[in-house]
């Protein structure tokens, strides 16, 4: 339940920055495109990057954070992490590859992620 209203807190988030503003650059959780139709939303009024990131790579990143703070992985042993991470990759991915352009790495440099928003 308290997932569900914050992802509709974040979709209409999103929409009132999307149509309050110019041009800008926004990074979403990877919840969001997969919510609420925000991936169409997005795809229709902006340039959509999928960042594809191997999952042991984020499960890395997200163990150098505090876990707790983050509801989908509070009480999920680091070593469950990335099968849990595996998880939530594959029922997302779907939404990710909608997105108009993708970059793949462990780490990608920004200078690739300027061109691309630069190209569109």
């Amino acid at each position: 339940m308290a997932n569900r209203f914050f992802r509709k807190e974040e979709s209409e988030c999103l929409q009132r920055l999307g149509d309050a503003s110019a041009s800008f650059v926004m990074a979403t959780g990877g919840g969001t495109p997969v919510f609420f139709e925000n991936m169409i939303y997005m795809n229709q009024n902006g340039v959509t990057i999928f960042l594809d990131v191997p999952a042991t790579e984020i499960a890395n990143r997200i163990l150098k954070t505090t876990i707790e703070e983050r509801p989908l992985f509070a009480g999920v042993h680091p070593e469950e992490l990335k099968d849990q991470v595996e998880f939530l990759r594959s029922q997302r991915i779907p939404f990710y590859r909608q997105a108009q352009v993708s970059l793949a790495g462990e780490v990608i440099p920004l200078d690739e992620i300027v061109q691309a928003i630069s190209k569109n």
